[in-house]
Parts: C-alpha cells; structure tokens; sequence
C-alpha cells in the first residue's frame, strides 16, 4: 500500500505537464491523480479546516459582484484550496517524512535522468542535423503545452514540466540536499554533477537565484564559508550566470527604464507591480479575498494610462495580467497587509536552513499559483515535519540517510 502512494506521488510531480481537454475544459493529469490519491488514504475529515478558508471565500465572492465578475470561478478556488488542506492532513496522518521524500527524490532523479537524455538529444540533433532527437530534447509541443525555447543556441530543458524555470524549482531542494551529502564515491559525484547540469540547461535566473539565496543563508555561520567546496560550487554558478547572455540580461535589466530594452517575463513582473502600487488603497489592508487577483488587477489595467503604452511593444498584452506572476504579489492582493502579517507571525528562523522551504520560495517567485501540487507539497514538508529535512543535509541521523534512497 505504501509502496503505491510512493509511486503515485512520483507520478503526480512528473504528469504536471500532461492535460485533457474536455468541452473547452482543460483537466490535469496531475489533479485526477491527486484525487484518486486522496481517496485511497482517505482517513478523517476535519471540519475545521473547510471553514477557516471560508472567510477568504467570501471577501472574494463580494469583490467578483463588485466587478461584475464570474463569481463560479472564485468558488471553485475554494474548492480546490478545501481539498488539497484535507488531502495533505490525511497525507501527514498515514506517511512518514521519509516516506514522502522517497517520493520526491524519485520523481527528481527521474527528471534528472530525462534531462540528461534531452541534453545527449540535442548534441547529437545539433551534429547530426536528425530531426528525431529535436522531439526527444523538448516534447512540450507534443505535450501541446509551449513551443522549443531557447538560451542563444541552447535549448532550455523542462524535462517533464511546462517552463524550464518550474523544472529549476522543483530540482532545488534536491540539489541542496545531493551538495550537502556528497559522498566520496562515484555514484554521489555523478548524481550531484547530472542534477548540477540538468539545473544549469534551464536557464532559470529564479533558479539561480533562489539557489544563490541559499548560500548566503547557509553562509550566515562565518566558519562554513571558508570551504573549498563551497567555493567550487559558488564559483561555477557565478561563471554561469555571467557567461550566459540570457540570465545575465534578465539580472542586468532589473533597472531599465526603457520598457523596449525589458525582455518579457520581466516586463510581466514590472507591468504587475505598477498596478498594484497605482491601485494601492484600503481595503489592501486585509485584501479582496480568495482568487480575485486578476479580477483587481485587470479592472485597474483597463483603466490605466500603462495599458496603451505596453499595446505598443506587445500588441496583444492582456495575457501580462492574465494570473499573477509570482505568488508574493497575489497574496498581497487577495489576503493585503494583514496577512502577510499572520505570514511573518508563523515564519521560523529554521526555516532558513530547509532545502524545501528555499524550494517553495523558488515556486512563489516564479509562479502566481498557489494550487500547483508541487508547490503545496514542499510548503506541507518544511511546515508539517518542522525541520526533519534538515537533518538530510548533516546527515546525522541513519534513518534520514539520502544515501540510501
């Protein structure tokens, strides 16, 4: 039985990609595994925990009427939101921590695997000019999800995902956790060094970054600085970044205030911002409720004096505003100053040495989503097992030994 939900959580992080589209409606693959899941360990059913969210629901179910907007969709938010809350508390109540990591570290060594595969793929397409090997490389279009990008003439690898940057968050965790174990044997090299690589052909600067946060947390104990392998790890990281043009850009235009000279993703982030401080009032305070940021942030698109300047580079601009680009601009939104307050009330300085927290933080910087699986899951293992991940990086327990994964 264990053994099953093991395996279904690796399938559920590695289908994220895969959908169906059925009368205009496009379902998950991950989202029917996610319930057929929840159904076969379902154990208790806490009330509580359906009407705490409820509060949330109702905010947003009065701004969409303010707006004049379809209020089905904010209610099937909370649907969601009600059901992976009761899906990972029946989760906690049947496995263990390392159970669920097992999980984990198999869908990412799986994903390092392809990516390994994609980056063999696109050599031998690219010496051998064989149109094959370009499906192998990339299967998004297959997948019907997004068209081969680029990084010059690199591709970006997204393994089993829908954007490189989303395969960057989810390796993470496991990079750290490989780094701080490594073990004098081939097997640990060679791990480390495929899932450094598959990393690196992502072209994530959101990646890169979270990454490089990481360090500067795991550096605030001065003695740790000082070691050869850290600065090997550092050094091939700050090569990377600036020797490759497309991440260089992306940090070095942070500043611009030309909006051609801004590249896309970056504009969606500065457009998003400008909205939310030109709309800033009140009711910010505790925010508009569950699943009403593009309801807030479209209607003050509409009728702001950005939107004519931006429908000059981008003729079709709305897709900007369509959903929030990172998860810290939506929660402001929708839950305002107070509750980022109750945020930094619950947040714990260990937290900082947590592989899967800086996997989460990677997560919300990339993504507005805040009902994506794999995002909820590495939250539901930094918080739940309160620190059990950490001691994979000392290793000082037999039981937590990644060695033996």
């Amino acid at each position: 039985m264990k053994f099953k939900i093991i395996f279904l959580i690796f399938l559920i992080f590695i289908s994220n990609a895969v959908a169906f589209v059925i009368n205009v409606t496009v379902i998950k693959l991950d989202l029917i595994l996610s319930v057929i899941t929840f159904f076969i360990i379902f154990k208790k059913f806490n009330l509580k925990l359906i009407l705490l969210p409820l509060i949330f629901l109702l905010n947003g179910l009065i701004t969409s009427i303010k707006f004049g907007d379809n209020t089905v969709g904010v209610f099937l938010n909370y649907v969601m939101l009600v059901f992976f809350i009761l899906f990972f508390e029946n989760i906690k109540e049947t496995f263990s921590f390392e159970s669920l990591f097992k999980g984990y570290v198999l869908a990412a060594k799986f994903c390092v695997f392809f990516g390994v595969i994609q980056i063999i793929s696109f050599f031998l397409s690219f010496l051998f000019n064989l149109n094959f090997f370009v499906q192998i490389y990339d299967p998004r279009p297959l997948l019907n999800t997004a068209p081969i990008s680029y990084a010059g003439i690199l591709p970006k690898l997204s393994s089993f995902f829908t954007e490189p940057s989303y395969l960057s968050c989810f390796l993470l965790p496991y990079l750290i956790i490989s780094f701080n174990n490594l073990k004098t044997t081939f097997y640990r090299y060679f791990l480390l060094f495929s899932t450094l690589l598959v990393f690196v052909f992502t072209f994530s600067s959101i990646g890169i970054a979270s990454l490089s946060l990481y360090f500067v947390c795991k550096f605030s104990n001065f003695k740790q600085f000082f070691s050869i392998k850290n600065y090997f790890f550092i050094l091939l990281i700050i090569l990377f970044v600036f020797n490759n043009e497309s991440i260089y850009l992306r940090f070095s235009q942070l500043g611009e205030s030309d909006l051609v000279e801004i590249n896309l993703s970056s504009m969606v982030y500065v457009l998003n911002l400008n909205l939310i401080l030109s709309s800033f009032n009140w009711q910010y305070l505790w925010g508009y409720g569950l699943d009403t940021y593009q309801i807030v942030v479209g209607h003050y698109y509409d009728s702001s004096s950005i939107k004519e300047g931006i429908q000059k580079i981008y003729e079709k601009s709305d897709f900007m505003i369509n959903g929030a680009p990172t998860l810290f601009f939506r929660f402001f939104v929708e839950f305002g100053v107070i509750g980022y307050f109750f945020l930094l009330k619950k947040f714990k300085f260990y937290y900082l040495k947590s592989p899967f927290f800086f996997g989460f933080l990677a997560f919300c910087l990339r993504s507005g989503e805040y009902l994506r699986f794999d995002t909820l899951f590495f939250l539901f293992m930094f918080i739940s097992f309160k620190g059990t991940d950490i001691l994979y990086l000392s290793n000082k327990n037999n039981k937590c030994n990644i060695n033996q994964l």
